[in-house]
Formats: structure tokens, C-alpha cells, sequence
């Protein structure tokens, strides 16, 4: 079994790209995009100035991710 993952920042040109691919490949689909968001899910929100840095996932966003993942295998 294959899983695509859609990326954690939402773009509707790559959801539909990524999507189609998915369906083509008979793959299956997890999206983690609707937990960007959650503000307490960027722990290092107030120790970065570079925003990029800041706007990736801590441990809770990262475990919210899997668990999308664990539901599509499962």
C-alpha cells in the first residue's frame, strides 16, 4: 500500500495536483493541512524570528500528522 500525504500548508493548485496523482496511482490520501491553524501546534513560535522556521509543526502537530497517517493504514 502507497500513501500520499497533501503538504502541511495548504495550496489548492497542489491539493488538486497531489490528488489527482493519488487517484491515478490508486493510492490512498492523507491530508494534514487542517492543522496549520492550531496556533499552540508551532511550539517555536516565540523562539525563532525567521517565520518559515517558526511555522512548521511541534510534537503535537507532528503527532496529529501521524495518527492521519495510522488512520489510512489501519
Amino acid at each position: 500500500m502507497r500513501i500520499i500525504t497533501l503538504p502541511f500548508w495548504p495550496s489548492k493548485n497542489g491539493q488538486n495536483i497531489i490528488t489527482q496523482v493519488t487517484i491515478d496511482s490508486r493510492c490512498r490520501l492523507v491530508a494534514s493541512w487542517q492543522w496549520y491553524k492550531h496556533v499552540q501546534l508551532y511550539p517555536n513560535s516565540k523562539h525563532y524570528s525567521n517565520l518559515v522556521v517558526r511555522m512548521h509543526p511541534g510534537d503535537i502537530g507532528m503527532k496529529r500528522i501521524a495518527e492521519n497517517i495510522f488512520t489510512a493504514i489501519d
